[in-house]
């Protein structure tokens, strides 16, 4: 009996497109972690710290710019791609504004490197100059891309390239060795470049959705009312953990900044989940509004099931994963847990600005990441200056304000669904 029900559960689990897509999306994100965790021993032990450092301040650079040139089009493309006929006239439309954005915003920062970070010096060389740009375009893509087979209900194909880039970064550091910071940024870089070509005959052949650089300015011009309040939230969002790095390096050194770079690549495991859970939700809720109530519930409950286990095994288990790196990294632990309780706490967070975005409460968001944003970079800037464990408690600050008021928000309409089933 007890077998029967179980198989039933499983099998009802298997039909069921939301959890399943946020399973996949889980999957594909643990791919790219547990790679990423592979990489960066691999660089600990072939680079230097001060290199790693510098490294991790050029891939945030890059992922910060890319981050950036998405103008919210990333949430524009799941809200109307269903809505649209000929699908291809809105992702490439979408292609084109983020492939101009993103060009546009890495020629600034090279061309502005020695203000806004003067320790990447390193691009001042033409070559390297290029390839940043190329690498940060592709980067930029890439995320869109992703969205777009999110909005389609594809999540497995994003599974499979995330896959392919994890292999291709695995290899490419021990070709870079002797090269520096820069080499291994090329080769942490590089491998998600050559995956988006993959990406792209993918999106062409099986799904019919060909990508040129087109633009509909109809239709442009609706997703950008749509997506301009949720885009500055997104960045807002973004912004603590894309500029910290770099704030880091300049304020208290590239080893430092390593330091810091792996314990938050540890403790950004526990964003997974609520990543994974809220994209789909909102997908979900996209393409049918009536089922936001249900799966609401859901994904609070499958949210909170691996992230209460999942805070305490990286809690427990931190000292011994940080010197996975080297000896020098287990100094960051203290910074390791405050972040790790943050990145939980982050949970409240995703899910509730997911709300946000589906009920068009794009102010709402915007106070509440701009103010969690202010205190989170503003204090690290200020306080930064006396060690690694101020920026983490003034990131741990950021959090706590958008949990304590998003959570009586879900808690109401999931109260609302328990009331009322429908």
């Amino acid at each position: 009996m007890t077998a029967g029900i179980i198989g039933t559960r499983v099998r009802a689990l298997r039909r069921d497109t939301l959890v399943r897509n946020s399973m996949l999306l889980l999957v594909s994100t643990v791919v790219v972690a547990a790679g990423g965790f592979v990489f960066w021993q691999i660089a600990a032990r072939l680079f230097s710290p001060a290199d790693v450092g510098r490294t991790s301040a050029l891939i945030t650079a890059s992922a910060l710019i890319a981050n950036l040139a998405l103008l919210g089009m990333q949430n524009s493309v799941i809200r109307f791609l269903h809505d649209w006929e000929d699908r291809a006239a809105t992702v490439n439309s979408a292609v084109t504004v983020v492939a101009l954005a993103s060009v546009a915003g890495a020629v600034v920062f090279v061309a502005g490197v020695d203000w806004f970070a003067p320790e990447l010096a390193v691009l001042h060389r033409p070559g390297n100059a290029v390839l940043f740009v190329v690498f940060t375009a592709s980067l930029a893509l890439t995320l869109l891309n992703d969205n777009v087979l999110i909005a389609l209900q594809r999540s497995g194909h994003v599974a499979g390239r995330n896959t392919a880039t994890v292999a291709l970064r695995l290899i490419l550091p021990f070709g870079c060795v002797g090269l520096g910071a820069f080499g291994l940024f090329t080769a942490y870089q590089s491998a998600a470049t050559l995956a988006l070509v993959v990406y792209l005959v993918l999106l062409h052949r099986e799904l019919g959705l060909p990508t040129r650089l087109r633009l509909d300015t109809a239709r442009i011009a609706t997703m950008w009312r749509y997506s301009a309040g949720n885009y500055v939230a997104t960045v807002l969002l973004l912004l603590p953990a894309l500029v910290m790095p770099n704030l880091i390096t300049h304020s208290l050194g590239p080893e430092r900044a390593a330091y810091y770079y792996i314990a938050s690549l540890i403790a950004g495991v526990l964003t997974f989940v609520p990543q994974a859970t809220a994209r789909s939700l909102f997908a979900h809720a996209s393409a049918d509004p009536g089922r936001l109530p249900g799966s609401l519930r859901r994904v609070v409950v499958l949210t909170a099931a691996v992230q209460i286990p999942a805070l305490l095994v990286i809690v427990g288990a931190g000292p011994f994963v940080l010197r996975l790196f080297g000896p020098d990294y287990a100094q960051a632990y203290p910074l390791l847990v405050v972040l790790a309780v943050g990145a939980a706490l982050a949970s409240v967070s995703f899910v509730g600005s997911t709300l946000m975005l589906i009920a068009g409460r794009m102010r709402v968001m915007c106070a509440l990441t701009g103010l969690a944003a202010l205190i989170s970079v503003g204090g690290a800037y200020l306080f930064g200056g006396h060690g690694l464990l101020w920026i983490g408690a003034f990131l741990l600050a950021g959090e706590l304000v958008q949990c304590v008021t998003y959570t009586p928000i879900i808690a109401r309409m999931v109260r609302a669904r328990a009331e009322d089933p429908r």
